[in-house]
């Protein structure tokens, strides 16, 4: 099943839990991992396991954020 399809800005959606709430609906939050372009990557550290820059480009040590929606009616439409 696939609530929240991968963007650009966003290509990766991972982990995913989700809870019952006691008025009925229910809440999905997931870790939302954030695209760096070659100029973002560049300019971090590089990466101590392998030593080449630009290594979080895309991978686990991408940024993330916990993203979340909810449903009211189970599931037939989600929050934004």
């Amino acid at each position: 099943m696939i609530l929240v399809s991968a963007t650009s800005e966003y290509p990766r959606n991972d982990e995913a839990s989700a809870i019952q709430l006691k008025d009925g609906a229910v809440l999905v939050v997931w870790s939302r991992f954030r695209h760096l372009n070659r100029a973002q990557s560049d300019s971090q550290s590089s990466d101590p396991t392998t030593g080449l820059p630009g290594s979080a480009l895309n991978g686990d040590n991408a940024p993330s954020d916990i993203a979340a929606i909810e449903t009211q009616d189970n599931g037939r439409t989600w929050s934004e």
